[in-house]
């Protein structure tokens, strides 16, 4: 199904969204298969179940926009799913995810998907879920990284 009408102009950016949640439910559970840390594993196995709701909320999304997913390649994806699936550390796995500072998150740029002042209700509330849902996440991510790191000195 394709709209005659003018795509929003934030379609894309929603397409990005549920193509890199897709990749992402994919690599995070890599991760989880791959390391011996329990809690790394189960914080993992539910970002992922997280990843994949965000992936079809998204694809829902659109469709409800008139319009459909594009699926497609996903380079950084690709190298992430190399990197979990490896056998380097967990602490290499979270630097080369972009963690270095245990106390501080990896700067986002999920605000700028508000800058479109286009925004309808609907999106946008997806948005500020999936945001929430996100930062939520890194947070997990960045207290096991922190416990690692503690352990590592």
């Amino acid at each position: 199904m394709t709209s005659k009408r003018r795509p929003p102009s934030y379609l894309a950016a929603l397409n990005s969204i549920a193509l890199t949640e897709k990749r992402a439910h994919e690599f995070y559970l890599a991760w989880a298969d791959s390391t011996a840390d329990a809690e790394l594993e189960s914080v993992m196995r539910l970002v992922a179940l997280r990843e994949i709701e965000h992936a079809y909320a998204f694809q829902k999304r659109i469709s409800e926009l008139g319009y459909e997913y594009q699926d497609g390649p996903h380079p950084q994806a690709d190298t992430w799913l190399e990197l979990f699936r490896s056998n380097v550390s967990d602490l290499e796995k979270f630097r080369g995810f972009g963690f270095q500072d245990p106390q501080r998150l990896p700067q986002d740029d999920f605000a700028d998907l508000f800058k479109d002042t286009t925004l309808d209700r609907e999106t946008g509330a997806l948005l500020g879920r999936y945001i929430a849902e996100e930062r939520d996440s890194a947070n997990m991510f960045l207290r096991v990284y922190a416990r690692m790191m503690k352990g590592a000195v």
